[in-house]
């Protein structure tokens, strides 16, 4: 898919300044990932440092409100709002529309020797989760620098609703 420039694509190329949106793209299997075989004796700071790490899943819950309130928003007139807002925000148009299209595999941070992780954008349920978390964090890491405003979001919400 040919990636357009919107809000959500100004933040993946954050990843490296902004702690958010490392936090929003960090899976919890990185952190234990991390984590594994660092000795708190033999190298403090890297023990420290890897400790230190914090998983999107604080994110991921926020993000997820903030979408469903804002496609409640959008549909408050469509007479199947439960429908296609449930239909908008599900794991499966999270994974396979907005993902792929931001190709979002490529910036999570995540354990990759872990095959249990899916490596494409082909939903086929639980295992593809971390994908539809790390965009639902990413969403509640714009909110949250955008200082809560939610018309950026309204608007990018908007534009994912033509994918």
């Amino acid at each position: 898919m040919n990636k357009r420039q919107d809000l959500f694509q100004e933040y993946l190329e954050k990843k490296d300044k902004n702690q958010l949106v490392q936090n929003a793209l960090t899976d919890s299997s990185y952190k234990a990932f991390a984590q594994n075989g660092v000795k708190k004796k033999k190298d403090p700071d890297k023990f420290a440092e890897v400790h230190s790490i914090t998983d999107n899943q604080n994110l991921s819950t926020l993000g997820d409100a903030v979408i469903k309130l804002c496609y409640c928003d959008l549909l408050l007139e469509d007479e199947k709002l439960t429908k296609t807002k449930e239909k908008l925000e599900s794991d499966k148009v999270l994974v396979e529309k907005v993902a792929e299209h931001y190709d979002l595999i490529k910036y999570i941070n995540k354990d990759d020797n872990n095959s249990d992780l899916p490596r494409d954008y082909a939903y086929k349920g639980e295992g593809h989760k971390y994908i539809a978390t790390a965009v639902e964090a990413m969403v509640g890491a714009i909110y949250k620098d955008k200082n809560r405003d939610l018309k950026p979001i309204i608007k990018l919400l908007k534009s994912w609703m033509d994918f």
